[in-house]
């Protein structure tokens, strides 16, 4: 299963939509997402959102652990959910999932500064924001991602990046991922 991973506004919706065209099952991402995510968030599994909206806002990292260790056993493909990120305050609970993570890349800085204008958060908040990037660092030092889709990188050359997505990821290139990059 390939998890994709990073900041708030920092590239997750273009990743798991690349992934998307390029054929990787990514779940039921065909539906209105806005009542569990922001509304320009793209590309969230169904599935992934109700398990975590059943274990409701306070659950541990055991048990957000343990429901996707389930559900990532019961099918192939990938998944993006935002809340999958508190896995990465504990990297030790990464060792028996079956995952592989892709690393969405985009300058902090402006992750942060969307991520706090679109929620009206003063900008302080950004400092809890700053805690997650660094968590997310320590966990991709300590399992390492299988690909890296930098933000910037990738809408500069959608095709050169989409290509060596897939070549990464050993799967076919397909011209839709591309594309799709295009129109954002």
């Amino acid at each position: 299963m390939l998890l994709v991973v990073g900041m708030p506004c920092g590239g997750t919706s273009l990743a798991a939509g690349i992934l998307y065209h390029l054929g990787v099952n990514m779940g039921d991402v065909d539906f209105d997402v806005s009542e569990h995510v922001k509304p320009y968030a793209k590309f969230e599994c169904r599935e992934m959102l109700e398990i975590v909206h059943n274990l409701g806002t306070n659950a541990s990292a055991n048990d957000l652990h343990d429901s996707f260790k389930e559900y990532s056993g019961r099918r192939e493909g990938g998944v993006k959910n935002f809340t999958l990120n508190r896995l990465a305050f504990h990297p030790e609970l990464l060792d028996d999932l079956p995952i592989s993570t892709i690393y969405a890349k985009r300058d902090i800085e402006t992750a942060m500064m969307s991520d706090v204008k679109y929620r009206g958060w003063d900008p302080e908040r950004g400092a809890a924001m700053g805690r997650m990037y660094l968590a997310m660092k320590k966990m991709l030092v300590e399992k390492p991602p299988v690909a890296v889709a930098d933000f910037d990188r990738i809408l500069i050359d959608p095709v050169g990046e989409t290509k060596s997505l897939a070549g990464r990821l050993d799967i076919g290139w397909r011209q839709e991922a591309a594309d799709f990059v295009r129109m954002q």
